[in-house]
């Protein structure tokens, strides 16, 4: 079977009437999107299959002590994260309250609420820096008994 298209209008460069024939045009037809779910869905029972092999008792024995390691390690690293995060917090937040009166007793101005607001930005922004590192340090530590225990 052969299609002939061409432009609705000529060229005037050219001169003539550009024409593109396309010739087996339905010998390859596209796959219906029930076909394109059947093979999908193949290609996902035979990785499963793949995937699922029966492991020994020293096996899952070492890998549920890993995952009990992996807990015990990310609940420490975030208890410490979470303790230094609040005792930096209130240093830097005390350290920003002091400093900011004790400039403002120089300078002779009346205190404001600003420098409360900004002593307990200081604070935050320090404890989620330390939760940051924590989270960080977390994730090296369980990444190092995963790679040891699977």
């Amino acid at each position: 079977m052969t299609v002939n298209f061409t432009t609705a209008n000529a060229n005037p460069k050219i001169g003539y009437v550009p024409t593109v024939t396309v010739a087996n045009a339905v010998s390859n037809p596209a796959p219906t999107s029930k076909e394109v779910i059947k093979a999908d869905t193949l290609e996902m029972e035979d990785a499963k299959k793949d995937k699922k092999e029966k492991k020994g008792l020293i096996s899952t024995i070492s890998s549920g002590i890993g995952s009990i390691k992996k807990f015990f390690a990310s609940a420490s690293e975030y208890t410490k994260g979470f303790f230094k995060g609040i005792a930096g917090g209130v240093v830097a937040g005390s350290l920003v309250y002091t400093v900011s009166n004790v400039l403002k007793s120089i300078k002779k101005k009346p205190k404001t609420k600003g420098t409360v607001v900004l002593s307990v930005l200081a604070g935050a922004a320090t404890f989620v820096y330390n939760m940051y590192k924590a989270y960080l340090n977390s994730n090296n530590a369980t990444a190092q008994i995963d790679h040891k225990y699977r």
